[in-house]
């Protein structure tokens, strides 16, 4: 069975603030310290190492965002299915909204739903532009369990696993969660409370943070 990887995207970010930041940037990119070329070339090496390290896998890009056409000849050729949702304004909305998590989660929601989970073996999110590093070991994901890493109350978003035993539950748990995300809660805090995770730090993944340009590795 195949590992099906999801990577969200927006190569492009639309010239608007999220919840936790403001419209004072010195680019033309609120959403991002980085520019669409320099986003598209970390998606790049998103892709490489999700390659290298993750086996048995069908990579998945949920991008939304215009003018990118330079862009997905490349995402379509490297991956097994890439999907631009912006012309499907209910997915648009959410992704372009001040709440990046519930856009997030969302998109993945929709495109959860429309497949057939049952020849998967397991379900991995990879954030666009993160690329995973020498710290992650595949065989931490071959148990029954979901798997993030973080602490007690939270987890780190850039990279977890879904088992597929939990395939219902993580799907039927994502509309609960939008009263919370939509008041500026963060997705990081409201996931673990409708899905147990088991931790596992470092999980092995680094990148830059798109509003500040921080550098992380988890």
């Amino acid at each position: 069975m195949k590992n099906l990887v999801i990577i969200p995207s927006v190569i492009r970010p639309i010239n608007k603030k999220l919840c936790y930041t403001d419209n004072n940037h010195p680019k033309d990119f609120p959403r991002s310290q980085f520019s669409p070329v320099e986003r598209f070339e970390q998606m790049k090496e998103t892709i490489k190492s999700v390659k290298q390290n993750i086996p048995n896998n069908y990579i998945v890009i949920l991008e939304c965002s215009n003018n990118i056409d330079n862009y997905e000849q490349y995402l379509k050729d490297n991956t097994d299915l890439y999907i631009n949702y912006y012309d499907n304004l209910d997915i648009r909305e959410k992704v372009e909204g001040l709440y990046k998590g519930w856009g997030e989660i969302y998109t993945m929601y929709k495109f959860l739903c429309s497949i057939d989970l049952s020849i998967y073996n397991m379900i991995i999110k990879v954030s666009g532009r993160y690329r995973i590093n020498g710290n992650f070991n595949f065989k931490n994901f071959l148990r029954d369990d979901n798997v993030s890493s973080g602490c007690n109350v939270s987890i780190n978003t850039t990279l977890f696993k879904i088992d597929k035993k939990n395939y219902k539950n993580f799907l039927d748990n994502i509309l609960p969660m939008k009263d919370e995300l939509l008041e500026g809660k963060c997705l990081e805090g409201i996931l673990p409370k409708y899905n147990n995770f088991l931790r596992m730090n470092p999980i092995g993944i680094e990148g830059k943070m798109g509003p500040c340009g921080r550098r992380v590795n988890q």
